[in-house]
C-alpha cells in the first residue's frame, strides 16, 4: 500500500549466511513479503562459491544486488579480487532481472577512483 518491501541483505556471520539458510528462510516465509538482496563478496566469505546458482534459484525473490569483490580475507574494488563474475552477469540476464544492482564499494581505496573502476566493470560485464 505504502510502496514499502523487505529484503533480506545476507551477511557472513548472520543468522542467513550458508547455503541451505537461504532455502529454509523463504520456504518458510510468506510469498512476496520479503525479497532478497545478494551480496556477492558475503556469500563467498559465507563460504559460497556458486553465486549464479543462487541468482539463478532465487530469481523470483532477488530486488537488489550489492556487487562487491573479495580476495583473501578482504573486500575489493569490482574486478581486482578473486571472484569470477562472468557467470553472476550470466545468472543475472539469464533471469532476466532489471532492478537495482549497487556497487558495494567498501575496499579502503579512493572513492571516486573505485566507483568509476567499479562502473565501468559492471556496465561491461552486464551488457555481454
Amino acid at each position: 500500500q505504502y510502496g514499502v518491501k523487505l529484503s533480506l541483505h545476507h551477511h557472513h556471520n548472520n543468522p542467513v549466511m550458508y547455503r541451505e539458510d537461504f532455502d529454509i528462510f523463504f520456504d518458510r516465509a510468506r510469498e512476496g513479503s520479503v525479497g532478497l538482496t545478494v551480496d556477492t563478496a558475503h556469500l563467498v566469505k559465507s563460504g559460497i562459491t556458486d553465486i549464479a546458482e543462487v541468482i539463478r534459484s532465487f530469481g523470483h525473490v532477488i530486488d537488489n544486488f550489492h556487487m562487491k569483490d573479495f580476495e583473501q580475507g578482504e573486500w575489493r574494488v569490482l574486478g581486482q579480487g578473486a571472484i569470477d563474475f562472468g557467470p553472476v552477469f550470466g545468472a543475472i540476464r539469464e533471469i532476466g532481472y532489471s532492478g537495482w544492482i549497487s556497487a558495494d564499494e567498501e575496499s579502503g581505496g579512493g572513492v571516486m577512483e573505485g566507483m568509476k573502476t567499479c562502473y565501468s566493470y559492471l556496465r561491461n560485464g552486464l551488457k555481454s
